[in-house]
């Protein structure tokens, strides 16, 4: 049986994975959705509600 990790440690393993994959500091950044008129809002509704019932939780668009 192997331990599983924590969500900070899942966390820290994605953010570790991302920055090695663009090579380069992102700035990840606080925006409201409806900025972005362009984009499909009912999909991104849709997979937050989805989310959502699977235990996740909306922390910031």
């Amino acid at each position: 049986m192997t331990d599983q990790p924590t969500p900070h440690e899942s966390a820290q393993e994605m953010l570790a994975f991302m920055e090695h994959l663009y090579g380069q500091q992102h700035v990840f950044e606080q925006v409201d959705r409806r900025n972005f008129p362009h984009l499909d809002q009912k999909f991104y509704q849709k997979t937050q509600q989805e989310l959502r019932r699977l235990g996740f939780r909306h922390i910031a668009d």
